[in-house]
């Protein structure tokens, strides 16, 4: 069941640093990691909703929900409208077809809870 890759992008409540202050290393891994984790959650969600508990029972069996992030590094960041930062960074993920190796540019902000990653750019 090729159709339920998961996608790698999605917005995710983690830790964050002050509004002004540019994002660490970690914080931004930390706020991918959770939108990976949100997006999985979110395919075996519709999947269910879908197909039932046999889809999901077959996305598990064929590995598609299991994800690894072998290596994460922050590129730059540059601020932008004040309570955000555009970040380039490097990720590897690792993947039950193989590995995803990828230089993204998102938008980090700081939200109620801690930094959000909201969006790819």
């Amino acid at each position: 069941m090729r159709l339920w890759i998961i996608p790698v992008f999605a917005l995710s409540v983690v830790a964050g640093g002050n509004p002004g202050d540019e994002p660490s290393e970690q914080q931004m891994r930390m706020a991918f990691e959770g939108s990976l984790a949100a997006q999985v959650r979110n395919a075996l969600d519709f999947a269910r909703e879908a197909g039932g508990d046999e889809a999901v029972t077959k996305i598990r069996e064929n590995g598609m929900d299991r994800y690894t992030l072998n290596a994460f590094q922050k590129l730059n960041c540059r601020a932008d409208d004040g309570s955000a930062h555009v970040c380039e960074f490097a990720v590897d993920v690792g993947l039950v077809n193989g590995p995803l190796r990828k230089t993204i540019s998102g938008r980090f902000i700081k939200g109620p809870d801690g930094l959000v990653f909201a969006n790819s750019v």
